[in-house]
């Protein structure tokens, strides 16, 4: 599945094989939002934070915790990434 990454079962459940450099983004992505500290670092082995830094430049969407998680260790600007761009255009639901 994923080379010599070892990442928590978890993770990828859903699917068979994944490509490390076709699904990059969505690698990351997955282990950003559902992963636990030690998938973190393997991540970072396997890809180097420049690299993921790239991946989550480019990811749509990022849930709320892990954009301020990552725009913290890898010294982004949250207002630079494109899902941070998206959430302000979405229109939320009435309180009433």
């Amino acid at each position: 599945m994923l080379a010599n990454a070892h990442f928590s079962d978890h993770l990828f459940w859903d699917c068979d094989d994944v490509d490390l450099d076709k699904n990059e983004v969505w690698l990351c992505q997955r282990v950003l939002e559902y992963g636990v500290l030690t998938d973190w670092e393997m991540l970072v082995k396997l890809y180097g934070k420049a690299r993921i830094r790239e991946a989550v430049l480019k990811m749509r969407t990022l849930k709320d915790k892990p954009r301020a998680f990552v725009c913290c260790v890898l010294n982004i600007e949250e207002n630079s990434l494109r899902c941070y761009k998206n959430k302000q255009f979405q229109i939320a639901s009435w309180q009433y």
